[in-house]
């Protein structure tokens, strides 16, 4: 019974604020407001985005390097990756090379 008397309550003020409305007549004014309602998003994202955009030399500090066993996993992962592109690339040659004949 409470909780329905709080939700009719919150929904009347709601109602009243969401239909109330105040046309602005100055065009200068409508502008304004305009621009304030554009630029304000943009402004305040970037200054939030400073915040959260963490410090790269912190970042790099947290990096740890890759032991021995990892390294070598890396490396024969450049070394299939490269083969790969060099079979790609020989096989595009030979085609572009078939195809100007």
């Amino acid at each position: 019974m409470v909780f329905a008397a709080i939700m009719a309550a919150e929904e009347r003020i709601r109602t009243r604020i969401h239909s109330f409305r105040a046309p602005i007549k100055n065009p200068r004014l409508l502008f304004l407001v305009q621009c304030t309602y554009f630029v304000a998003p943009v402004v305040l994202g970037g200054l939030f985005m400073q915040f959260i955009i963490p410090d790269p030399d912190e970042m790099r500090s947290k990096i740890k390097p890759p032991t021995p066993e990892e390294q070598e996993v890396i490396n024969a992962h450049k070394r299939r990756m490269q083969e790969q592109m060099d079979a790609a690339l020989a096989a595009r040659r030979a085609a572009s090379g078939s195809a100007q004949r």
